[in-house]
C-alpha cells in the first residue's frame, strides 16, 4: 500500500519491522524501489535477499531494463532457473524501448526455442523493433504471426501495426488493419490520420479526421498534430489555421509545442515566413511568456524554411533565438 502511494520511507519502515521476513516481503520492498526508479536500492535489496523467485528476478530485470542497463538485465535473466513470459517480455521490451531492435528480435528467436508463446506485450515490442530497423519483410512476417496468434485484432497491437505501416508508407496495409478492427477507438483513428499525414495524403487524412468525429471519437492532441501536419504538407493554410483554432475552442485540447511547430512549418512551406515569425512571437508573449526557450522547435522549423526560401535576413534573426 505504501509503495503504491509513493511512501517509500514508510514502506521501508514497515519492512524493517517485520520479524520473520520471507520471499514475499522481500519481493514487495524490491518492487517498491524498482517501480519508484530507485535502482541502487532495488539492487541492494535484490543482492541481499536470502531467497529469490521468478517474481523478484523479473522485477529486477524490469528495473534494469527501464534504466537502459540491458547488460545487467541480461545477467539476471541468464541466472534464472525458470524463465516465464513476463521475464522474456521485460527483456525484449527493454531492448525495443531503448533502440536495441536487433537484440529484441534475437531474444524473440530464443524465446521461441524456449517454447514460450508471444503475447500482446511481445508483439508490441517486436512491431516497434521492425519499424525501427526499417525491415518491411520482417514487419509483414510479424503481422502474419500476430494474426495467426489472434493478437492482430487486439486494439493496441492493431494500432501499432497501423503506425508501423504508416512509417513504411504502406498505406494500403495500414488501411486494411484499420478496417479489420471490430471497434475503432480514438487511438486507431489517430494512428490512421497520422499515417496519412506522414505520407502527405492530405485528402485521406482530412477524411479520416472527419470520420473520427462522426464515429463519436473526440480528437486528442496527437490527432491534431497529425491533421495540422497534413495541412502543412498539403499546402492547406486556411484549414491548418482552422484546426489550430478549434483545438481548444471546440474540443478543449491544449496547444503544445508540437502544434506550434507544425503550424510554423505549414506557414514556412507556404512562403509565409513573416507570418510564421509573428506567430512565434505572439505565442511567446501571450501564451508562453515564461518558457520562450520551449519554442525552440518552432524557431528551428522557421530557420529551415528560411533556408529553403532563401530569406537570409530573417534567418539571421531566427538564429539569435535558436542560439539563446
Amino acid at each position: 500500500m505504501y509503495g503504491r502511494c509513493g511512501g517509500i520511507d514508510e514502506a521501508r519502515r514497515v519492512f524493517d519491522a517485520i520479524a520473520n521476513k520471507n520471499v514475499f516481503s522481500w519481493t514487495i520492498i524490491l518492487t517498491v524501489y524498482a517501480r519508484s526508479g530507485h535502482l541502487d536500492e532495488a539492487k541492494f535489496v535484490f543482492d541481499t535477499m536470502p531467497e529469490k523467485n521468478v517474481v523478484s528476478e523479473t522485477t529486477m530485470i524490469m528495473a534494469y531494463a527501464e534504466a537502459a542497463k540491458l547488460d545487467q538485465a541480461k545477467i539476471v535473466f541468464d541466472s534464472m532457473q525458470e524463465r516465464n513470459l513476463f521475464a522474456w517480455n521485460a527483456l525484449i521490451t527493454g531492448h525495443a524501448r531503448h533502440g536495441h531492435y536487433k537484440g529484441a528480435l534475437k531474444l524473440l528467436q530464443l524465446m521461441d526455442l524456449d517454447g514460450v508463446r508471444a503475447d500482446r506485450i511481445t508483439f508490441l515490442a517486436i512491431i516497434e523493433s521492425c519499424s525501427g530497423l526499417n525491415d518491411f519483410r520482417k514487419a509483414r512476417l510479424m503481422h502474419s504471426r500476430a494474426g495467426a496468434s489472434g493478437y492482430a485484432l487486439e486494439t493496441k497491437v492493431a494500432n501499432a501495426l497501423i503506425t508501423m505501416y504508416g512509417r513504411f508508407g504502406a498505406l494500403d496495409d495500414a488501411t486494411k488493419v484499420f478496417c479489420s478492427i471490430p471497434t475503432k477507438n480514438l487511438l486507431a483513428w489517430t494512428a490512421l490520420v497520422v499515417a496519412y499525414a506522414r505520407n502527405g495524403h492530405m485528402e485521406q487524412a482530412l477524411e479520416a479526421f472527419q470520420r473520427m468525429g462522426l464515429d463519436g471519437c473526440q480528437p486528442d492532441e496527437i490527432a491534431f498534430v497529425g491533421i495540422i501536419s497534413a495541412c502543412s504538407h498539403g499546402g492547406r493554410v486556411r484549414e491548418g489555421w482552422h484546426f489550430m483554432a478549434e483545438m481548444y475552442g471546440e474540443f478543449g485540447v491544449g496547444q503544445k509545442e508540437e502544434h506550434y511547430s507544425c503550424l510554423v512549418d505549414m506557414l514556412g512551406r507556404a512562403g509565409l515566413l513573416d507570418e510564421a515569425e509573428r506567430f512565434i512571437q505572439e505565442v511567446t508573449v501571450n501564451v508562453n511568456p515564461w518558457k520562450g526557450r520551449s519554442l525552440l522547435l518552432s524557431w528551428k522549423s522557421l530557420l529551415s524554411s528560411c533556408r529553403v526560401q532563401g530569406d537570409l535576413e530573417l534567418a539571421h534573426r531566427v538564429l539569435t533565438q535558436v542560439d539563446r
